[in-house]
């Protein structure tokens, strides 16, 4: 299986042949565009224009912006959400180790308090650092599968929510978590229907699509290709790759579904598992990707209408 290194070496080319035509499209859609506006332009006439969408117009109103802090946890997942209304939601928190770190992180962005825990399933290195923000931190409410896991790493986290005198939410497809204003948070997995006796911990993994405004995210946890199909039938506009890249969980039929404009996979530099897998780079060649190993946390920011991602540091993998 070859190496993330290896698979931003065998795409360079391709990315350079799309770029290229890509800037020489836009720069013929620029002139076509230009021309209605210069003679507005001569007439006097203003260039703005009013929302295009009830949603996006709700969202021009609210005057905000979604934030999406993938954290660098090292082998591991986690995601942090920060809503226009001043919402927060954190996805998984990383290994036991990346714990501490997530909280410092939660609370540099200036937050004390987090209104939606998410555990996505029950493996450690999901929900290992989750205790964490549950014992420090204070959490309006937790959800998490109706699946456990006989591991030290599943203990603490039961023990956590208990110390919080919360209950677990079941988190199944479905449910919508919240709506607010212009952004929803809904379940779209795992389908419970589905659900099989012998189904492992990664098949009961939480689905989650946030919209906001005419944008959208699909975070996946470690979720099965086949999963994540029957779930989202829509487009995407970033996809929280599955499964840290493991070509379990993306396959070339998925990514032409959910044509994503924007990946992130997070994942270790130099991990025992291969991630991410060769299969899953040629799914993802014509995606602009990033990865925490390069590219350290990864903040999306949504106005509703058009995405901005800032790494820190590094440009996109491809």
């Amino acid at each position: 299986m070859a190496s993330p290194a290896s698979c931003a070496r065998r795409t360079r080319a391709t990315v350079a042949r799309h770029r290229a035509a890509f800037l020489a499209l836009l720069a013929i859609a620029c002139a076509v565009l230009a021309m209605p506006f210069l003679g507005a332009c001569a007439r006097g006439e203003g260039t703005a224009s009013a929302p295009a969408t009830e949603e996006e117009a709700t969202a021009s109103v609210a005057g905000g912006e979604l934030k999406v802090h993938y954290f660098d946890v090292g082998q591991g997942d986690s995601q942090f959400l920060e809503f226009p209304d001043g919402t927060t939601m954190l996805i998984d928190a990383g290994p036991t180790d990346a714990g501490e770190g997530v909280v410092e992180k939660i609370r540099a962005l200036g937050h004390d308090t987090i209104d939606i825990v998410v555990a996505s399933h029950p493996d450690a290195d999901h929900i290992g650092g989750l205790r964490y923000p549950l014992r420090e931190m204070e959490v309006g409410e937790v959800w998490a599968p109706d699946a456990s896991k006989d591991t030290y790493a599943y203990e603490k986290f039961l023990t956590a929510v208990d110390g919080q005198g919360l209950t677990i939410n079941k988190a199944e497809r479905g449910i919508t978590i919240k709506e607010g204003k212009g952004y929803s948070i809904e379940l779209l997995g795992p389908d419970m229907a589905r659900q099989g006796a012998d189904s492992d911990a990664n098949s009961f993994s939480t689905i989650i699509r946030v919209r906001f405004g005419d944008t959208s995210f699909l975070f996946t946890g470690d979720a099965y290709a086949d999963q994540i199909d029957r779930a989202e039938e829509d487009v995407v506009d970033v996809l929280k790759v599955a499964h840290h890249g493991s070509y379990s969980g993306t396959d070339a039929k998925l990514i032409e579904q959910l044509r994503p404009s924007l990946a992130i996979i997070q994942y270790a530099e130099d991990n025992t598992y291969g991630y991410p897998h060769d299969e899953v780079c040629e799914a993802l060649a014509d995606v602009p990707t990033y990865g925490n190993a390069e590219n350290g946390e990864i903040t999306v920011t949504s106005d509703g209408r058009s995405l901005d991602v800032l790494p820190s540091r590094g440009d996109a993998l491809w």
